[in-house]
């Protein structure tokens, strides 16, 4: 899923971030705002993680996140695969 789509969610993704990485502040939380390059500055700096570490907690976190707008088409795509089975 494409970062952009999240700035649709900017709640939903703030909540996530917070529940992900609980070493983020509130501070962090804005800072970041829907801004990928700034969460993994602030992973880095909180966690103490290198750049390479950091972008990859944040990739593999990213493409198994799901917001809900995005729920009702991966119900149907689901359901695709079930009938096909």
């Amino acid at each position: 899923m494409a970062w952009e789509r999240f700035r649709q969610n900017r709640r939903e993704l703030a909540q996530k971030i917070q529940d992900r990485w609980i070493e983020l502040n509130v501070e962090d939380i804005v800072y970041i705002d829907v801004y990928r390059d700034r969460l993994i500055e602030r992973l880095m700096m909180r966690y103490d993680m290198t750049c390479e570490q950091a972008t990859k907690q944040v990739s593999k976190w990213q493409n198994n996140l799901v917001l809900p707008d995005n729920c009702a088409k991966l119900q149907s795509s689901a359901e695709s695969s079930t009938m096909a089975d």
